[in-house]
């Protein structure tokens, strides 16, 4: 589904209204919203303040490849037989949302979006993503240990699907979130460059940046075997 400009500045600046006691600023530090979400706000409230002048403009028509969202977890397995062991990737999953008329006319607001999205539970189903109400436009998962997908086809619109393999990789940058303080705060898994694995598929490469959590403990010491960690990061899909 795609929004006009006016839509969009309408639909985040609910959060704010929806909210009084934590949308504006206030001598009382009782509230204040944490640091993700003040940023996330501030910016969306400039964008409110300054969208009467942007009504009228023409646009172009948005993309027909999304920009998603992702909200999920990271998954690892733990050899709880062994004091010593560290946790082992065994892939991920998540739920893809459509922040592409974000990209395109309020960027400043997408690099906020994955630290924000994880200050809220993830979405049950097809529920938007909060606090920017997107909609989900797809999946991600692997397919088998090396193999991540991209299914991008929903009943409201077919963008396309692809398997990839890992192209390259680097560390999360230095101030990059730290993730959910519930689950410890281990730091943001790498931003990735994602080529497709086979031939004619839709998209051809994807660019996974701007990550917040997803990191597992460093030990599996008092580890379950299996551990769950949640992540949000901003996905680039190329035709």
């Amino acid at each position: 589904m795609h929004f006009r400009p006016a839509t969009v500045v309408l639909a985040l600046s609910s959060c704010i209204l929806a909210h009084p006691a934590l949308g504006f600023r206030h001598e009382n530090d009782e509230h204040r919203w944490p640091a993700p979400l003040e940023s996330f706000y501030e910016a969306v409230g400039k964008r409110v303040a300054s969208a009467s002048g942007e009504a009228n403009y023409p646009y172009p028509p948005p993309t027909e490849s999304p920009a998603p969202v992702g909200r999920g977890t990271q998954n690892y397995t733990c050899d709880t037989t062994n004091s010593s062991a560290v946790p082992v990737a065994v892939g991920a999953v998540a739920s893809l949302y459509n922040a592409s008329c974000v990209a395109a006319l309020y960027p400043e607001l997408l690099s906020l979006m994955p630290n924000v999205a994880l200050q809220y539970p993830a979405p049950s189903s097809a529920s938007p993503l909060s606090p920017s109400n997107i909609d989900l436009s797809g999946h991600h998962y692997f397919v088998d240990a090396s193999t991540p997908f991209f299914d991008l086809d929903t009943p409201s619109h077919a963008y396309g699907t692809g398997a990839f393999r890992k192209a390259a990789a680097c560390p999360a940058p230095g101030g990059a979130p730290r993730g959910p303080l519930r689950e410890g705060g281990h730091g943001s898994v790498a931003w990735l460059k994602l080529a497709a694995k086979g031939a004619g598929q839709t998209f051809q490469e994807v660019y996974r940046i701007n990550t917040a959590g997803g990191n597992p403990p460093a030990s599996c010491a008092g580890q379950p075997a299996s551990l769950e960690v949640d992540y949000a990061a901003e996905y680039w899909l190329y035709q």
